[in-house]
């Protein structure tokens, strides 16, 4: 194999594997997801007396919670899917959210971007700034695998401000991804160089393959 085939072939596994991955922290999330009935039902057991409607209540949590812990022991990722829609519409809110983390995984499991999206889409809306940006690029990540590039493309750029300074690396990744998938070239570019600055003195054959490449698309 020549040094240029050689070459042509570092960068297409180097692409492959930019489309591929999911942001570090939202796979920690997605992975790592632990029952949540256990730290609820721990929650209940340690929490004291209660009045008779508190003890009520508490009681519902921990049977919620329990029967959450029986609906992530189901194997079949789609018989899951399906028990933990049924399960969300009931479920208190203090279980919502780690439900939908788990319904998003689910499907993201059995290849229904489309449904993973959604479900994405609904924590992008929830009022916490730590869970916002891991809910978009799960959105995003969801719509790329569903070939819809310009919708993620579109949801991540009006989406940008709510990054913290920590995803400025992983977002511009997305956007110099999702232009050249969309043939945006010049905001493609602009992402490859953006890139390289921040590359800081390390690796930038990639990226200057990347913007050559790229310049001669603009400029035809």
């Amino acid at each position: 194999m020549s040094e240029q085939e050689q070459k042509k072939t570092i960068i297409q596994e180097i692409e492959e594997e930019v489309d591929e991955t999911i942001h570090p922290f939202l796979e920690k999330i997605l992975n790592n997801l632990k029952p949540i009935g256990l730290t609820i039902a721990a929650i209940v057991l340690g929490a004291g007396l209660y009045s008779g409607y508190d003890f009520y209540q508490q009681s519902q949590q921990e049977k919620a919670a329990n029967e959450l812990g029986n609906l992530l022991a189901i194997k079949d990722n789609k018989a899951r899917a399906e028990k933990l829609e049924v399960f969300l519409t009931g479920a208190p809110d203090n279980l919502k959210i780690g439900v939908q983390l788990e319904l998003a995984r689910t499907y993201m499991d059995s290849k229904d971007y489309d449904k993973a999206a959604q479900v994405f889409a609904r924590l992008a809306g929830v009022e916490d700034d730590s869970l916002k940006p891991v809910a978009i690029l799960g959105q995003v990540k969801a719509l790329e695998f569903s070939k819809q590039y310009a919708q993620a493309l579109e949801i991540l750029e009006k989406n940008k401000q709510d990054f913290p300074g920590e995803y400025n690396e992983q977002v511009t990744q997305r956007v110099a991804f999702l232009a050249e998938k969309v043939e945006d070239w010049t905001k493609a570019l602009a992402a490859y160089e953006e890139l390289k600055a921040g590359a800081q003195g390390g690796e930038t054959k990639f990226f200057d393959y990347k913007i050559q490449v790229l310049k001669k698309k603009v400029s035809s």
